[in-house]
Order: C-alpha cells, then sequence, then structure tokens
C-alpha cells in the first residue's frame, strides 16, 4: 500500500512559475509505486512540469505510477501528448502509469482522440492500486 512521506528524504515539489499546473510532493510507497496528484492546467505550458515529476519519481527508483487526476481542471492536446509520451517510456522501462479519477472533462478529451484503449485508468486510486499488484500487471 502507498504510504506517506519519508520526513528524512526531501520531498520535490513540481511547479513552474506561470505554467497552472502544481504537483505536491509524490507519495511514495511500497512494491515501486508512487501517487502523483497534479492540480491544475495539463497543458502546453504545464507539459514540462508533468514530465519532469513523472521522470524524477521513476528515478528514485519507482516503477510504477498513479496519478489522481481528480485536481487537473483542463487537459488539452499537449497535455494529452504529455501523458501518452510518458505512459509509453513508463512501459518501455517495465513499469505502468495508471491514470485514477479522471475528470469528465478530462475524460471527454480521452475519447475525443481515442486515446483511452492506449492508457490505464482506474475509477479510484485504490483501484489502480489493485491494477498494479493483481497478479497480471496492466498491458496493452
Amino acid at each position: 500500500m502507498l504510504s506517506g512521506h519519508d520526513a528524512k528524504e526531501p520531498q520535490p515539489v513540481f511547479a513552474e512559475v506561470g505554467s497552472g499546473l502544481f504537483i505536491p510532493p509524490p507519495v511514495r510507497g511500497r512494491d515501486g509505486m508512487a501517487l502523483l496528484c497534479p492540480v491544475g492546467e495539463l497543458d502546453l505550458a504545464s507539459e514540462n512540469v508533468w514530465r519532469r515529476a513523472v521522470a524524477e519519481v521513476r528515478a528514485a527508483g519507482h516503477d510504477h505510477v498513479i496519478a489522481d487526476c481528480s485536481g487537473i481542471t483542463f487537459c488539452d492536446s499537449s497535455g494529452l501528448n504529455a501523458l501518452l509520451s510518458t505512459h509509453m517510456s513508463v512501459r518501455e522501462t517495465g513499469g505502468a502509469l495508471v491514470l485514477a479519477r479522471v475528470p469528465v472533462p478530462m475524460r471527454r478529451v480521452l475519447e475525443i482522440a481515442g486515446t483511452i484503449p492506449f492508457l490505464t485508468l482506474a475509477a479510484t486510486v485504490y483501484d489502480a492500486f489493485d491494477l498494479l499488484t493483481s497478479p497480471v500487471p496492466p498491458t496493452l
């Protein structure tokens, strides 16, 4: 299960002035998992914040990333591209990216773009955790 922050380890906060996206320190868990909770807009101005957050969590040894997307208020084609490219890069190294609690407007963007079959979505963070700990990990 995911656990709280380690007080001994400094926790990165991912944001850039004017980006419109803030990602609090990740919740690092056992079994190679980490939880990111982005808040704000995932678009051209903020895609690098998202990419950096996923890259740093992965560099810290977390193969699997759960993104609680409930705080994303807007996602455009650049945000969608960032999600798809991080999903593919995580998979290429044996990990998984699961998008949990995807808001209806964001889900609509994923549907219109035809990308839902290429991403792993979960209704809740707990469902995402269950997907990642099941005997058969999520694949395309």
